[in-house]
């Protein structure tokens, strides 16, 4: 993190929680001390990134209005069809 710092430090000030949390995932006080079994660590570990990929693996979902089509042809900044003046 010190070379991110120096490159992007607003980026790190803004995200360093998430960072951290991300590199000691499955890391608790109990553990840093020495009291909790490596293997539990590294189960609880397991289990978070599991359910990370579970969550990136979800098929998108469709919104109810997907078969809705936007009108075809030019499109003025306002969002209306232009319209044909050329008759």
């Amino acid at each position: 993190m010190p070379a991110a710092l120096a490159h992007s430090p607003l980026f790190v000030l803004r995200n360093a929680l998430g960072m951290l949390t991300h590199t000691f995932a499955g890391t608790s006080v109990r553990s840093v001390l020495g009291l909790e079994d490596e293997r539990a660590v590294f189960a609880r570990y397991r289990e978070r990134r599991r359910l990370e990929r579970d969550v990136y693996r979800r098929p998108a979902v469709e919104p109810a209005d997907a078969d809705a089509r936007l009108p075809q042809g030019r499109v003025h900044a306002g969002g209306l069809p232009a319209v044909d003046r050329s008759v």
